[in-house]
């Protein structure tokens, strides 16, 4: 009955017990052996014993006196590394693994414009910057596009001056703050940089259910472009999100897409007791309900002079204008959407309820394979009064009028429709659209001045009253500014009161001065105008244009005006050349490889003959 001692060392990484435990044993006596690893390290192997033993736990049969040894190693750990759209992010110390307990610093560079909102490890969220390595990790940073407080205080007044993107943003994030507040853009914005956001979900609405957007938004004729969301979880999406209370006008909203998981629309997602007026929206809308280009849902709501382009899609109650709709008014609109769904799917409206259309017209398609039609998809207690559709298009449920599409080119078709305040169309050619919604003068205090069609041909009888050292500011509605030369302003009484209208470039108005204390300035009608700046009298302009080349006349930076109506194109009628105007600028066409065009300017006649005076040049030059 010999007796063996069995003992095993210490070792960082671990340890080993023997069950029984004994201070020694007898030949055949069997141990089992239990390894237990400390974090961060694991088991190699037991040495010592007759064999070399890797298990965790085993048996060992004894023959001998042993003393065992274990081997521990410590762990390697991976990190990876990953980051929203809108900066990066990188260890200190970097390597390529780690220990257990190791600490990581990590440090983010935004990119222009973005912060860090986040670090997230393994999905939690971290207080610092600060990592302890505990195992293989995944950190990632979440960057957000900055906000800056807008100019101004937020009143009528002295309303906030939304100005880039970074403006827009902190609306979104202080709706509670500015609740009652007075909002106004001062130029176009692009959001089409959202669409890379938050994982591709995008921008975050104006507005959430906590806390509403309640105020006034007045888009002063700017556009917003690229408003891009796509969340499945949101319940409210569009550039505003839920909205009560408020009041929306001169906005447009283009190249746009929204999709969520009900109350869809570019401009609300859903939207209470509002007004809307003098909005333009174009893009595309999914939800699974209440889908619609303009507002997802909308209760007691009022639309004036607006219009909706694009796609609509979605489960039930999708519209081109509104979702679902409650007590709610449409007034003079009109839509060119392509709308389709599972059921409840409207030219204007997926579902309404006493909710009134009136005036207006649908000239795109409603399918569905569920209720449909060319106003409303479904309607209780509702009605549509003097509005058209494209019977082609969409289903006739007994609401709106269904016409062929050549129908809606005519001016008979529409019948008492204001076409002297209201609409303008050219009759067989276009549709009817908004008086100054595509071209729309107005002065600084946003009285009209006069307002032109698509085609800038200003509608008669377009006159207003300006006192004397009044800045006039000429605004088109398509965000450019339409500078017109004083020649082409018919100002009475000019000799009797020394009349003077002068330019100001940075604030693009003109100021009329004089010593009579009031002017009026009137436009011919049918006088066609261009955007262009007053030049200085006999400059005289060379420029060589290469074939099919687009021209766009100009001296010290800044553009003439070159308009059909003051050119002869004929005298190249025997030559091989050509002059294209597009509204803005020429182009170029003919077998001549270059022409060189000159230009002669002055102020007592701005009608211009072209003349043909070498195979290689054409001139432009001031008639006698």
């Amino acid at each position: 009955n010999l007796e063996y001692v069995v003992t095993c060392e210490t070792a960082v990484g671990g340890s080993v017990t023997f069950s029984p435990q004994q201070s020694s044993y007898h030949y055949k006596d069997e141990i089992t052996y239990t390894v237990e690893t400390e974090n961060g390290y694991h088991f190699i192997e037991l040495q010592g014993y007759e064999e070399v033993l890797t298990n965790l736990t085993g048996t060992i049969v004894v023959t001998e006196a042993y003393t065992l040894t274990p081997v521990f190693e410590l762990d390697e750990y991976s990190v990876t590394l990953s980051s929203t759209f809108g900066g990066t992010i990188e260890l200190e110390p970097s390597k390529e693994t780690y220990h257990y307990n190791d600490v990581v610093t990590v440090k983010d560079t935004p990119d222009e414009g973005y912060v860090l909102s986040k670090l997230l490890a393994n999905g939690e969220e971290l207080e610092s910057s600060s990592y302890t390595i505990a195992g293989d990790a995944e950190i990632k940073a979440v960057f957000v596009y900055g906000d800056k407080k807008p100019s101004g205080e937020g009143t009528e007044d002295a309303p906030y001056e939304i100005a880039n993107v970074a403006n827009l943003v902190w609306l979104s994030r202080n709706t509670q703050s500015a609740a009652g507040s007075y909002s106004v853009l001062t130029s176009d914005i692009d959001l089409t940089i959202c669409a890379d956001w938050m994982d591709g979900l995008g921008f975050e609405p104006i507005g959430s259910l906590e806390a509403p957007f309640q105020g006034s938004f007045d888009g002063a004729n700017f556009t917003i472009k690229g408003l891009y969301i796509n969340d499945p979880e949101l319940e409210a999406a569009g550039l505003f999100g839920y909205v009560k209370n408020s009041e929306v006008k001169n906005l447009k909203i283009s190249e746009s897409e929204v999709t969520a998981a009900q109350n869809a629309g570019l401009l609300f997602g859903t939207g209470s007791s509002c007004s809307v007026e003098r909005v333009a929206v174009s893009g595309k809308t999914y939800a699974e309900s209440n889908s619609a280009l303009l507002i997802g849902c909308a209760d007691t709501v009022t639309i004036e002079l607006t219009s909706a382009e694009g796609y609509a899609e979605g489960g039930e109650n999708v519209g081109g204008m509104i979702g679902f709709a409650k007590e709610s008014e449409i007034n003079n609109a009109y839509t060119v959407a392509n709308v389709s769904g599972q059921n409840n799917v409207g030219g204007f409206v997926g579902s309404a309820n006493y909710t009134t259309v009136a005036y207006g017209y649908a000239a795109g398609s409603a399918s569905s394979a569920g209720a449909q039609g060319g106003v409303f998809g479904k309607a209780e207690q509702s009605k549509a009064v003097s509005v058209f559709f494209d019977k082609a298009q969409a289903k006739d449920n007994g609401f709106g009028k269904p016409v062929a599409a050549e129908d809606l080119l005519k001016r008979e078709t529409y019948g008492d429709w204001d076409f002297i305040n209201i609409w303008v169309m050219e009759d067989g050619v276009a549709r009817p659209v908004f008086r100054g919604n595509d071209g729309a003068w107005t002065i600084q205090s946003g009285t009209t001045l006069c307002k032109i069609n698509l085609s800038g041909v200003l509608t008669p009888d377009a006159y207003q009253a300006v006192t004397a050292s009044q800045e006039v500011c000429l605004y088109a509605s398509n965000n450019d500014t339409l500078l017109v030369e004083p020649k082409l302003i018919n100002v009475l009484p000019v000799k009797e009161n020394g009349l003077k209208i002068t330019y100001n470039q940075k604030k693009r108005c003109f100021k009329y001065t004089s010593n009579a204390p009031k002017v009026t300035l009137g436009v011919a009608d049918g006088q066609v105008l261009t955007p262009c700046e007053y030049s200085k009298p006999k400059r005289k302009l060379n420029f060589t244009a290469t074939l099919n080349q687009d021209i766009s006349a100009t001296i010290s930076g800044k553009k003439i005006c070159l308009s059909d109506d003051r050119m002869d194109l004929h005298a190249l009628s025997g030559t091989k050349v050509k002059l294209l105007f597009n509204g803005r600028s020429y182009t170029y066409k003919g077998q001549v490889g270059n022409v060189t065009l000159q230009i002669t300017l002055s102020p007592k006649n701005r009608k211009f003959n072209l003349k043909y005076s070498a195979p290689n040049t054409v001139n432009l030059v001031t008639e006698n």
